[in-house]
């Protein structure tokens, strides 16, 4: 994840994906999370996967898969995620400086 401040007013923030935000989050958990989020490189293999982006959903949607209620699916968004506390807690992972743009 990146966060760039050129100006005051000018920024860019780059995570890796909006499944690696969900899943930095914690709204969602996994035995392994933790060391897949901070060592990523140890998990993807890139003869496998086109992009970060694509393992991350993957990975997020294969460990919800056993639960209705938090499946995730990239093309449907279910009501769990759209729940305040789950929305607030996404939106935290979002540096302070942004958060006011998505509120």
């Amino acid at each position: 994840m990146s966060f760039i401040r050129f100006t005051p007013k000018m920024m860019i923030y780059l995570p890796e994906s909006f499944e690696w935000m969900i899943l930095k989050s914690g709204v969602v958990n996994a035995d392994n999370r933790e060391d897949v989020l901070a060592n990523p490189e140890n998990y993807i293999e890139s003869s496998v996967w086109f992009s970060w982006e694509r393992f991350f959903t993957n990975y997020l949607s294969s460990i919800t898969q056993n639960n209705s209620i938090i499946a995730y699916q990239k093309h449907t968004l279910k009501p769990f995620y759209l729940e305040r506390r789950v929305k607030e807690s996404i939106l935290s992972v979002i540096p302070n400086e942004l958060r006011g743009l998505f509120e």
